[in-house]
């Protein structure tokens, strides 16, 4: 009796197990480390199931990306996404091995630097028919099309510049900067006040700082030749990089920024000298405007394109989301039918919102007051692209050491060399 008591008691454990695995298996799932979150659907029914394979920012991002594919699983009952976030720092790794084992995901994020090796591979999928596509910015468009075709597609638009303390200036009877003439007039007069006038938040707006002035010829001429020059021209792309990294160097031997404020920005926040009130200018990203909108400073400020050259200034983009779909995929019409509805201008418009990003489309004004001075910079047409896919050496990924070193008091012309050498090894 004990055994068949027994025995009946393993069938019903069994049973539950597997309804639970059943009642788990349905939902929709969103990953994060080793915890997902389960949407519920009505009514149990055949499903597909895509694979999504992402950077893993910050929780405004999550969210936001969460709310879409939440969007996607309602309006799609028949079919599920399970998303992965990757931090970005681990992501090529990560998507290279699953690549090479053909393990990839449905849909991926493909970062420029390895998209044009994969188009040439043939592992990513045209994306044909997808109707915003027309919507989308011709420069933008520019930027996704890799062996005749469009292989992935962005769903916003990072932007760096410079933000302004416009209380401040006023004060003082200032204007905006317009170039790095104007900017230097600017920085020098704070400093005589003992004002220490730049902060910035983290590394990566000093190094579009850098990228604004490399790349700031291809606004002003053509833009093809230019970027065939940096490739083919002996030492053309080193000259460039040195002279725009002795713009870095001024900067600090000047005293208008502090080197040690390299790691203060690192956690996404707005450095607090600036959002006291303390410094007139920060370099930052397009996203710092969320925090900044979070704790409102007492004062009005606004993000405007980066000094460059000068007589110009220019906004530095990053395509932040660029969506792309496995060739290899089981369900490869369905993979670009969801790139396709996450592309959509409605969707474009949820995702961007709230989380200081620029649409990719033509006329997508931004809501945020603070970020429209970039966009108008982007409607004028004075935008580089950090990571430009006509240039096939990875500038910006190794841009890291180069601005570290010239922030430590080494020289331009030594940070240059080893800039482009390396960029030069790592050419796609």
């Amino acid at each position: 009796m004990k055994r068949k008591e027994q025995r009946k008691g393993m069938k019903r454990l069994t049973v539950g197990i597997l309804l639970l695995m059943c009642v788990f298996l349905s939902g929709f799932f969103f990953h994060r480390g080793n915890q997902n979150r389960e949407y519920d659907v009505s009514g149990m029914q055949p499903c597909i199931i895509l694979n999504f394979l992402g950077f893993r920012y910050d929780s405004d991002n999550r969210a936001a990306l969460e709310r879409l594919l939440s969007l996607y699983s309602e309006r799609h009952p028949d079919k599920f996404v399970s998303y992965e976030g990757i931090p970005p720092a681990e992501y090529g790794r990560v998507l290279s091995q699953r690549l090479k084992m053909k393990s990839a995901d449905d849909v991926f994020m493909v970062p420029p630097i390895l998209a044009r090796r994969y188009a040439a591979e043939g592992r990513l999928a045209p994306l044909k028919g997808i109707p915003a596509l027309k919507a989308y910015r011709p420069e933008v468009l520019e930027q996704m099309k890799l062996e005749g075709d469009i292989r992935y597609a962005t769903t916003s638009l990072g932007a760096f510049g410079l933000f302004c303390n416009l209380d401040m200036l006023e004060k003082e009877g200032l204007s905006v900067p317009r170039n790095m003439a104007e900017f230097g007039a600017i920085c020098g007069y704070f400093l005589r006040k003992e004002v220490t006038p730049v902060a910035f938040a983290g590394r990566e707006p000093l190094k579009a700082l850098v990228v604004a002035g490399l790349f700031e010829p291809s606004v002003s001429g053509d833009a093809d030749s230019f970027f065939v020059s940096l490739e083919t021209v002996p030492g053309r792309l080193e000259i460039a990089l040195m002279e725009s990294l002795d713009r870095l160097a001024a900067l600090r031997e000047r005293g208008w920024l502090r080197p040690g404020d390299v790691r203060g920005g690192d956690d996404g926040e707005p450095p607090l000298s600036f959002t006291r009130g303390e410094t007139p200018f920060m370099l930052g990203g397009s996203w710092h405007a969320v925090r900044l909108a979070r704790k409102p400073p007492s004062f009005r400020y606004a993000a405007y394109p980066l000094p460059a050259s000068e007589d110009r200034a220019v906004v530095v983009l990053g395509l932040d989301t660029p969506l792309a779909v496995n060739a290899e995929s089981g369900y490869l019409e369905q993979a670009v039918q969801l790139v396709g509805i996450l592309t959509s201008p409605e969707n474009i418009e949820i995702f961007t919102s709230g989380q200081g990003l620029l649409s990719p489309l033509r006329g997508g004004f931004p809501a945020d007051k603070a970020l429209r001075p970039l966009w108008e910079g982007l409607e004028k047409g004075r935008a580089v692209f950090h990571s430009d896919i006509r240039l096939r050496y990875p500038v910006w990924e190794c841009l890291d050491a180069g601005v570290d070193m010239v922030l430590a008091g080494g020289q331009a012309r030594e940070a240059a060399e080893r800039v482009a050498r390396e960029a030069a090894e790592m050419s796609i």
